[in-house]
Formats: structure tokens, C-alpha cells, sequence
């Protein structure tokens, strides 16, 4: 495992400002065809993690929700706070002895207050507003507040892949998949497509994940379609190939 305090790139452009959390672990895979859904399995770890860690720091402040619900996985490799984006895992293979060797990226904004929002900063956030509202606020200081540390949060999300990438190697992403779905942001999401080689358009409704990892929809009319990516665009939805099944 790797960890880095900042990280950049010759070939994509991102910022990692000091504070955040940058690591990167490796795996192995036996067939291709379960490659896609490694970094499902790190997203869902990722984020059960993250939920676990925050439910701590706002129990002890008594709060039981205003947070951890607002925490989403938006397809295919990216963690959002409701529209803010604080975290993404990017994953590379390469193949070699007969299996694929998996070096999987993630960055998350943990205590970088800039150039966005980040982890703990939302978190106090939610705290502020329940102390406010509870007349227990007197005067705000985020920085006397109890927040999610680096290493426990590293070590439960690491804990996390360990769990479900077991079930993951034994039963398939099937086994996972009804609480990945009940994270994610695309849930009967309705969009608008053209199909492959066609300019008709075509309305729309994500249902989930296909056999090969791509998002699963249906059309007004009961046909089902594949929308995958095409590999260069950072759109979600302009950089999707719409293939009818």
C-alpha cells in the first residue's frame, strides 16, 4: 500500500490539496470479465467507511442523522456529498502468472478546506446547524470539534474491501449489489439517449447494473439498454454509448 500527503499527474489534471487522503492499494483478479466491479467494491467500502466514522463523531455530539444519508456513490468510480464531489477511485490492471494485477487509486477531501468542501468541514457543518438549532451552540468553533482522522478512517475503509471483496471473490457482485444500489445517485434516474449509430432519441430510466457493470435501463416501451462509457469524456452522461440489448 502507498500513501501520499499530495499527488499529481502528467496525463489528467486534478487537485490534492495537503489534508486530504490519497492511497493506493493493490489486489488481484481471476477473470476479466469481474474487473469493472472492482471499483464498485471500493466505492461501496469507501462509503460505508466513511458513514461508519461520521456516525461516530455525530453520536457523540447526539445526533443521529443529517449526514451519513447525503453520502452517495455516483457511477462508475465517484463519492459525492449531495452534489459536491469529495472523493473518487480510479483503478488500473495489468496481466501477468496467469491473473490481473489491480493497483486501485482513491483521493478523498478529508480536511482540505480548499479549493472545495471536504469531509470533516461538511461534517462539522451538520454539527453547527443541530447545536444552533438546539440553542447548545455558543459560538461556533470547528476546530475544537471531534473530527474523522486520517488513519481510522484508512484502516476502516481497508477493513471494509477486505469484507466485501471476499463475498465479492466467492458469490459475485450480485451478492453486493442491492447495498450498492441503496448508495448510489442513479436509482430510476430519468435521462435521454440516442441510440448507437442512430438519431433517435430515446427516453430513458436507470434500474442498475448490467451483467458486464454497465448502467442497466429501460425504455418506455419495455426494452432494456446498456449505457456504458466511452472512454473520453469526464460527462457522465455525454460520454455514454447507448446499446439496445
Amino acid at each position: 500500500m502507498f500513501i501520499a500527503l499530495h499527488i499529481f499527474s502528467s496525463k489528467n489534471s486534478w487537485s490534492s490539496p495537503l489534508g486530504g487522503l490519497y492511497f493506493s492499494f493493490n489486489c488481484t483478479c481471476r477473470e476479466a470479465k469481474n474487473l469493472p466491479f472492482i471499483q464498485y467494491v471500493i466505492c461501496l467500502a469507501v462509503i460505508e467507511a466513511i458513514s461508519r466514522e461520521a456516525s461516530s463523531v455525530l453520536l457523540e455530539n447526539g445526533i443521529t442523522s443529517g449526514f451519513i444519508e447525503n453520502l452517495k456513490i455516483k457511477w462508475p468510480n465517484d463519492i459525492y456529498y449531495k452534489n459536491i464531489k469529495i472523493g473518487g477511485i480510479l483503478c488500473h490492471s495489468s496481466y501477468s502468472d496467469g491473473v490481473y494485477h489491480v493497483t486501485n487509486g482513491i483521493g478523498l477531501n478529508l480536511n482540505n478546506m480548499a479549493p472545495t468542501a471536504c469531509i470533516n468541514s461538511l461534517l462539522c457543518s451538520v454539527i453547527e446547524g443541530f447545536k444552533y438549532k438546539e440553542k447548545k451552540w455558543n459560538p461556533p468553533n470547528l476546530l475544537n470539534l471531534e473530527k474523522i482522522g486520517k488513519e481510522k478512517l484508512l484502516a476502516k475503509i481497508l477493513e471494509y474491501f477486505e469484507d466485501y471483496y471476499e463475498i465479492f471473490d466467492t458469490k459475485g457482485f450480485k451478492a453486493l449489489e442491492p447495498l450498492y444500489l441503496s448508495h448510489w445517485l442513479h436509482s430510476r434516474q430519468k435521462v435521454n439517449f440516442r441510440e448507437f449509430d442512430s438519431q433517435k432519441s430515446i427516453a430513458l430510466q436507470i434500474q442498475g447494473l448490467s451483467s458486464t457493470g454497465c448502467l442497466l435501463a429501460v425504455s418506455e416501451r419495455g426494452e432494456w439498454y446498456e449505457l456504458s462509457p466511452d472512454g473520453n469524456s469526464f460527462d457522465f452522461f455525454s460520454g455514454l454509448i447507448c446499446r439496445k440489448l
